[in-house]
């Protein structure tokens, strides 16, 4: 995650990103039962945009970062995600820059 805000940084502004995401296939139901060594869920369930995806701890905090550079209203890059129903791309069509897009467009921009 921190490589594409560095690269933004740098002046890169096109991004494809193949197999990038913050989820996980759902686990077995004996998965489901492990625990971090805190006692918590290894594994959790979350949504976005109405739809559920299966993550850890670790993968959050990446989704959170997702997030807090999507957030940016600086932030001007394009993002290709190369991958089916992924956390990252769902969290990425969240981002503000989707609703100034859609102005553009109406306004033939």
């Amino acid at each position: 995650m921190r490589s594409v805000g560095l690269m933004h940084t740098i002046g890169f502004r096109n991004f494809h990103l193949f197999g990038y995401d913050c989820s996980m296939p759902e686990p077995s139901e004996e998965e489901k039962k492990e625990l971090t060594d805190e006692g918590k869920p290894k594994y959790i369930k979350v949504a976005v945009k109405d739809k559920d995806f299966w993550t850890t701890g670790e993968l959050i905090a990446m989704g959170q970062d997702c997030e807090k550079l999507f957030e940016k209203e600086d932030v001007d890059m394009r993002i290709n995600f190369h991958g089916k129903d992924t956390m990252a791309a769902s969290l990425w069509e969240l981002a503000p820059i989707h609703k100034l897009q859609h102005y553009t467009k109406m306004l033939n921009i």
